[in-house]
This record gives C-alpha cells, sequence and structure tokens, in this order.
C-alpha cells in the first residue's frame, strides 16, 4: 500500500496546525492577561473574604466562577469587576453564598467591614486594620485626622452586630499614597453604590470608567433620584470625576 496519501494528509494536518498556531498564542495570551488583570484587581485582592476560596477559569475570553463569598454584594462586585475588563466576553457566576453560621462568624464579619469601608473615597491615605477581640470589634491602623476617625467609626458600627466598636485608631501626619484603583474595580464598586436607587436604569453602557473619570447614562425617575446617584458615585474610592449623562425619565 502506498504512503503518500497518509504522508499528505500528515503534512496537510501540520500545514493547519502551523497555521493556527499564531492564533492559538494569541488567545492563550489574552486569557492570562484576563486572567491577571482579574487577580490584581482592587476588588479581587482587597475586598474579598477569603481569595482562597474564589477559583477563577479563563478560556477564549469567557469566565467562570466558582468557589464561595461572604455574601451577595461580593459576590456582586466580583462578577461586575471581572465583566468590566476589556477582552472578556461572558462572566460565568457560580459562586455561592457561604453558610448563615459562617457568615455570622468573626472572620465575614471583619471582611464585610472593611470591605464596606474601603469603598468609600473618605478614607483616601488611611490605613485601616480591623479585628474582633474580646467581644469588640476592633478599628486600629492610621487616619488622616478626626474626620477620618468618626467616618470609620459611624460607618462601622452599623456593621457590627452585637459588638462594640473600639477605636484604636492613631493620626498620622503623614498620610499614606492612595492605592491606585483600576478601572474594572470603580466600575464594580460605583454599581454597588448604586444599589437600591429602584428607579435608575442604566443603558448597556451605562456606567463606565477611564482612568477613574466615570460617566453614567441613562435615566431615573427625578432629578432628586439623579442627584443622588451622582453622589454615590462621586463617594466611591477611585473616583475622580463623574459626567453626568442621567436623564428624568419620560
Amino acid at each position: 500500500m502506498s504512503l503518500l496519501p497518509s504522508l499528505l494528509r500528515a503534512a496537510s494536518f501540520t500545514s493547519l496546525l502551523i497555521a493556527a498556531l499564531p492564533a492559538l498564542s494569541a488567545g492563550i495570551l489574552e486569557d492570562r492577561a484576563i486572567e491577571d488583570s482579574i487577580q490584581n484587581s482592587f476588588v479581587f485582592r482587597e475586598l474579598i473574604a477569603d481569595r482562597s476560596m474564589v477559583q477563577v477559569y479563563v478560556r477564549r475570553g469567557s469566565v467562570e466562577l466558582r468557589g464561595q463569598v461572604a455574601d451577595e454584594r461580593e459576590r456582586s462586585l466580583v462578577e461586575d469587576a471581572i465583566s468590566a475588563i476589556v477582552g472578556v466576553g461572558e462572566v460565568e457566576n457560580r459562586l455561592f453564598v457561604d453558610s448563615a453560621h459562617r457568615r455570622s462568624s468573626d472572620r465575614w464579619l471583619v471582611a464585610r467591614v472593611r470591605s464596606q469601608l474601603l469603598t468609600n473615597r473618605e478614607l483616601n491615605g488611611s490605613r485601616l486594620q480591623f479585628a474582633v477581640r474580646a467581644g469588640e470589634l476592633v478599628l486600629s491602623g492610621t487616619v488622616r485626622d478626626d474626620a477620618q476617625r468618626d467616618f470609620a467609626l459611624t460607618h462601622a458600627r452599623p456593621l457590627a452586630t452585637n459588638l462594640q466598636v473600639r477605636d484604636e485608631m492613631t493620626i498620622s501626619a503623614t498620610p499614606h499614597p492612595e492605592i491606585a484603583i483600576d478601572d474594572p474595580s470603580v466600575v464594580a464598586m460605583v454599581r454597588s453604590a448604586l444599589g437600591g436607587l429602584s428607579t435608575l436604569k442604566l443603558g448597556p453602557a451605562g456606567l463606565a470608567s477611564q482612568d477613574g473619570n466615570v460617566v453614567l447614562r441613562g435615566s431615573a425617575a427625578s432629578p432628586d433620584e439623579i442627584a443622588e446617584a451622582v453622589r454615590r458615585a462621586q463617594a466611591v474610592r477611585g473616583v475622580r470625576s463623574v459626567a453626568n449623562q442621567l436623564s428624568p425619565a419620560r
């Protein structure tokens, strides 16, 4: 039997494989870049209770999330941040919220308080630590001034269910440099901050950020709700400006 047909088929397959290698390599590099962006994002680095419990799988621009998170807010933050990364097509969010027992533990409480406080721009330049000791939520670290101290205490108390809040914060004459925050994390935190505005409707491209300059597009029922949406967006850490392109709904 002649070997020529087999050799021709093998040569043809090899040619096709060689031709496909650049596209395959590019796809692998793009997926790796997406995964790096996820792992290095402010949301993933700073706001997740336990990063080791979240698994990320990237394939051809599609992202699958598995594992568990502390609460629904955390679940949404992760998905929204990843969805805003350039090159990401689809996000399949299979994260589940941990049990009520775990969510009531000291560890999850600390994570929840930390996440809520670190998303607010009022604490820029601060470096806070959170812990539960002897039945108290302890806030330590450094803040810029008394206004930051009062802000941290005021916002921590409602989250510290059945716990006293203890102040061990000190004022630093030299504030810490502000942490650079990526745009996908800004988008996710702004979207979270806008939650609860019942008549606010953002379009398909209704929320975007470029170097912390946020654009809001869509509608709301009243000028008051539009003003509240802008105020909430401006209060998010990492936001430099807010371009208001919202209009009253008709």
